[in-house]
């Protein structure tokens, strides 16, 4: 929901691949193979340039890593969003973090508090003293990158361990 899970005014094409992003990130970390998503849009009025740049961003990432979109709806409303990412495990092989024990291995992929620090910018609630760090902060935030690949080549490895995916 915009002013809940994103902010209203995010730009179309980060809003796709955040969602997507995410999502794919949190499958990687219990080590299912993604296999299709659905997606339930609500705009509060047509925009087509809107939804160009969603639907190019989002049908861009799930060309990329070869996934197909297979059913979705659009509704008229407040600016809302549901994706939901549907995968396969065998069973009893889901990595949960209530399975983790002394001794197993913690991954964590990128810089802890980049994400929360990117919002905060966004949110003016954040000054930060270069350009550039404000810039790398917000993409942290907005465009994680590699963190469903890392994820994923770590769970297929040999040795036992649990990830926990951080914002």
């Amino acid at each position: 929901m915009a002013g809940n899970h994103f902010l209203p005014d995010i730009d179309p094409a980060d809003l796709a691949y955040k969602a997507l992003a995410v999502n794919l990130s949190d499958l990687a970390a219990m080590g299912a193979d993604p296999a299709w998503l659905t997606l339930a849009l609500t705009l509060p009025e047509v925009d087509e340039a809107w939804l160009e740049a969603f639907s190019d961003s989002l049908f861009a990432l799930l060309k990329l890593l070869r996934y197909a979109a297979h059913c979705g709806d659009t509704t008229r409303g407040p600016l809302s969003m549901t994706l939901g990412i549907h995968g396969y495990i065998p069973a009893g092989r889901a990595l949960k973090r209530s399975g983790a024990k002394p001794g197993d291995w913690i991954y964590v992929t990128g810089t802890p508090g980049d994400s929360a620090a990117g919002l905060a910018v966004l949110q003016n609630r954040l000054q930060v003293s270069e350009e550039t760090d404000a810039h790398y902060l917000i993409q942290r935030h907005l465009r994680r990158r590699r963190v469903f690949y890392t994820a994923r080549r770590c769970v297929i490895s040999p040795a036992r361990l649990s990830i926990f995916p951080m914002v």
